[in-house]
């Protein structure tokens, strides 16, 4: 006799075809059976888009504003704190490294979460339906994966890891800080910070189809 190991969701999904249940004695063996009846079988899709959770869940749609709302609230808030701690960092440069990377690792991941929520709200709740030759969730997923860093001039400073002269304002200490790990970016010096798109938005003055249309052209 042979063993069949099926996931959690494909036996759920036989308790809801009782149409498919073996009516035979379940003693014989029926991997083929089985093997034959999966084919029927489509796994529940998990990546929604924004509005698509919100479209399968539309009684989240007031909570959903409410989390916009704070999250904007905390991000101010957090942008006002940044501000103030980068104006009592300590002079002497490697005590101002070393704090401004602390700063970095707490205050500037967690304003990288908040507009990342931000961006996610607004989707969900303000995306309008897409129109002949609008750009599509696809475009804009795909202009999110464009490498940053591909668009940044290099250091000539190698100790300057994921650190560059800011393009938003100048500087001769490189204060502009690449996250790989999320092809984001935020300055400590000027407090700009975003994703590959809006970045794209701001150092070319582009609008954010315009800026999508760029990113999916390269």
């Amino acid at each position: 006799m042979s063993y069949v190991f099926i996931s959690q969701d494909f036996e759920r999904w036989l308790v809801s075809h009782p149409d498919k249940v073996i009516k035979s004695d379940p003693r014989e063996d029926h991997a083929e059976y089985l093997a034959e009846i999966s084919r029927d079988y489509q796994p529940p899709k998990t990546n929604y888009t924004a509005k698509e959770w919100l479209g399968l869940f539309p009684d989240m749609r007031v909570r959903c504003q409410q989390l916009l709302i704070e999250a904007l609230e905390d991000k101010k808030d957090l942008e006002e704190r940044i501000k103030f701690c980068l104006t009592i960092l300590p002079k002497e440069p490697n005590l101002n490294m070393i704090w401004e990377g602390l700063l970095e690792s707490t205050a500037g991941q967690r304003l990288e979460e908040l507009s990342k929520k931000i961006r996610w709200y607004r989707m969900a709740l303000y995306q309008q339906p897409a129109k002949p030759g609008a750009i599509t969730d696809d475009d804009i997923e795909r202009a999110k994966q464009f490498p940053l860093e591909n668009l940044l001039t290099p250091p000539t400073n190698r100790h300057f890891k994921n650190q560059y002269l800011c393009p938003f304002h100048e500087e001769k200490t490189p204060s502009f800080h690449l996250y790989p790990q999320t092809n984001s970016y935020f300055c400590f010096g000027c407090q700009k910070g975003g994703d590959v798109i809006s970045y794209v938005m701001d150092k070319n003055k582009m609008e954010f189809v315009e800026a999508v249309n760029f990113l999916i052209s390269k």
